[in-house]
């Protein structure tokens, strides 16, 4: 270490810097959300159960003379019925995810999970309704396995903090910093004059949480500011 080298001894490593605290929520929520839209209109579309043993089968007892022709077309309608029937079976294990999903999520923070559950519920899911996208990218960013100093800094959280103390359409708009926060609020603001509460409640959550990350990582008071490197210092003979 140089002789000028300022130590520092006042910040820390911590595990679990990420927004998402509990790693299996954020599996779940990713999981959930990754992939075409889950609607009961894209099950449907699935190929029942047994359907394509039954196709298999079939395809076992044709006649040897067939030719070539009609072979490669049923070549081609088996693999597209394994190809719907993996997309389908996909989409039920990401159903399966849902309720954990979203209970997690309202452990966490209970708008959090209430926010997931009206875009993204099984509700939802029975109404063949799709969330506009702007949400499906906030929980992709809200769930990611980065630390949460990634998406956000010291004064990025302050600028969160006085929108939410005046949560104007201006204030809004300077969270550029956050782009989780920014996209989502930006699409908001055009639904109404006054943002949702429940949007209000999840920006206090990622305030909350950010500021308990940042002050763990600190142990003690700031760092000494380094020395001033224009400074001229003495000649000394070697």
């Amino acid at each position: 270490m140089q002789p000028e080298s300022v130590e520092r001894t006042t910040t820390r490593y911590i595990l679990n810097q990420q927004l998402l605290e509990d790693r299996k929520v954020r599996r779940l929520v990713r999981r959930v959300i990754t992939g075409t839209p889950l609607t009961m209109e894209s099950l449907k579309k699935g190929v029942p159960p047994g359907a394509q043993e039954e196709a298999d089968a079939e395809g076992e007892d044709e006649e040897d003379d067939e030719d070539d022709e009609q072979a490669e077309a049923t070549q081609r309608g088996s693999r597209s019925e394994r190809a719907i029937a993996r997309a389908r079976s996909e989409m039920l294990e990401r159903l399966d995810a849902l309720p954990a999903a979203t209970e997690g999520l309202k452990r966490i923070c209970p708008s959090l999970g209430a926010l997931f559950d009206d875009k993204f519920g099984v509700s939802t899911v029975a109404q063949s309704n799709v969330a506009p996208n702007v949400y499906r990218r906030f929980f992709i960013q809200i769930s990611a396995e980065e630390s949460m100093l990634q998406m956000t800094t010291k004064p990025a959280l302050d600028a969160l903090e006085a929108f939410i103390t005046a949560p104007t359409h201006r204030n809004a708009s300077i969270l550029v910093e956050i782009p989780a926060v920014h996209e989502l609020l930006s699409y908001e603001k055009g639904l109404g004059n006054a943002f949702p509460e429940i949007t209000m409640d999840v920006c206090r959550w990622i305030l909350n949480r950010g500021r308990a990350v940042l002050n763990s990582l600190v142990k003690g008071p700031q760092p000494p500011k380094m020395p001033d490197s224009s400074v001229e210092k003495p000649w000394q003979q070697v």
